[in-house]
């Protein structure tokens, strides 16, 4: 008598994934039933190419084909933009390391005029006929810096 799952009832053999039956396996001796096999670096997946293809994206009210990479970002600038913030930290994540945040220094003798026509606002005016009062002419006194 057969038991389930059992090939041979004198062999303590189970079929199953993995376990092909004792008659199906591969004999000693004789050809590979496969015998170009899988080519090597089949497996290899080239990222570019992967992040160059075009997918579709609505954009502006518009559907648009785009990069997957381009359309990536776009989604993670509107969820930014809804409050995410994770999204907005990984935006600025990839600023940071393309350095787009980078701002140049500023120098220390900076001087900014204000060029005020010949007839200056009442709220502008009013602010120098104070400073005149008060004898301050716009020029740091030797205690002030």
């Amino acid at each position: 008598m057969k038991a389930k799952g059992r090939l041979v009832p004198d062999r303590d053999y189970e079929v199953g994934y993995g376990k092909p039956p004792v008659q199906n396996r591969f004999k000693k001796g004789q050809p590979s039933p496969n015998p170009k096999g899988r080519p090597r670096n089949s497996k290899a997946v080239e990222l570019p190419s992967i992040l160059n293809e075009f997918v579709s994206i609505k954009m502006g009210g518009r559907i648009r084909k785009v990069p997957y990479l381009a359309a990536y970002l776009h989604v993670l600038k509107d969820r930014a933009i809804k409050g995410d913030l994770k999204s907005g930290q990984l935006i600025i994540m990839m600023a940071k390391h393309f350095k787009m945040l980078d701002v140049p220094p500023i120098e220390d003798d900076l001087v900014v005029t204000l060029r005020i026509g010949e007839d200056p606002p009442p709220a502008i005016r009013r602010r120098m006929e104070e400073n005149k009062r008060r004898g301050w002419d716009g020029e740091p006194t030797d205690g002030e810096d």
